[in-house]
């Protein structure tokens, strides 16, 4: 069934299928399922597909509130060719059952949430993470104001948000969203200090870690903030798998991951 978006149409009517790339209406007929027949490949490559669509429609998500709808207009599909790369190498070529390990995912690692604004143009210093003992640590050096951390415009906060998104892979859960913790630093002071940020994470479960700078103006007693379509930095710094098996003794709140969630 087809639904209007806007000034587009997506969907099917009759033997037409309506779909939206880069930002034009395209029209194709309807395949026939009859006439399709799926070899192995491309029933791995179907899996691969229906995965990567999934992980990162629950990531977006589980950082709703630090993307906002401020994402390129490309960024969807970015993200899915990403995840795709990440999840072709996974499969056992016999079986076709994933078999991850702990960098699986790296290829998530420098993703740019808006590529009109690059966090890696406005932070010079960025994250580095580390895993011990089901702590991981996210530690942001030193920056000085000005040239390493940037403040654009008629800015004068700068919230640096750190995010961690879990994913348990083999039975297919998100948590419903990220934890994040920040910093606030002012455009006046000299420096951004060695930050460090610790999260409890569980076994088993991939580990996605991302930065976001949201920015205010100058009012000092209800500061704006002014991040918009075109300007809001945000970057995955890390993308790992976490040793063992899931043992369901934590306090995340999981989402199963399906194909046509229910939303608001």
């Amino acid at each position: 069934m087809a639904k209007k978006d806007g000034k587009f149409i997506r969907g099917a009517i009759g033997d037409l299928v309506y779909r939206v790339v880069n930002e034009k209406q395209s029209v194709y007929p309807k395949p026939d399922p009859k006439k399709l027949k799926q070899t192995d490949n491309t029933k791995r490559a179907a899996e691969v597909f229906a995965r990567a669509g999934l992980i990162g429609r629950y990531l977006r998500v589980s950082l709703a509130n630090q993307i906002n709808s401020y994402a390129d207009y490309k960024m969807k599909n970015r993200l899915l060719a990403t995840l795709r790369q990440c999840l072709k190498g996974s499969p056992n070529e016999t079986t076709g059952i994933f078999n991850f390990k702990e960098d699986s995912f790296t290829s998530l690692e420098g993703f740019e949430f808006n590529e009109d604004s690059k966090l890696s143009k406005l932070l010079s210093n960025r994250s580095t993470t580390t895993l011990n003992e089901g702590i991981l640590t996210v530690t942001i050096p030193e920056n000085k104001i000005g040239s390493e951390l940037k403040f654009p415009g008629n800015t004068f906060y700068c919230k640096v948000l750190v995010n961690v998104s879990l994913c348990r892979l083999e039975d297919g859960y998100m948590e419903k969203e990220a934890e994040s913790q920040l910093i606030t630093i002012a455009r006046d002071e000299d420096l951004l200090e060695q930050q460090t940020f610790s999260f409890n994470v569980p076994d088993g479960c991939l580990c996605i870690v991302s930065t976001f700078l949201q920015y205010a103006n100058y009012a000092k007693n209800n500061p704006s903030v002014i991040n918009h379509k075109t300007f809001n930095p945000g970057q995955i710094s890390k993308a790992l798998i976490t040793p063992g098996v899931y043992q369901d003794n934590d306090d995340s709140s999981w989402e199963k991951m399906e194909a046509k969630p229910k939303r608001k």
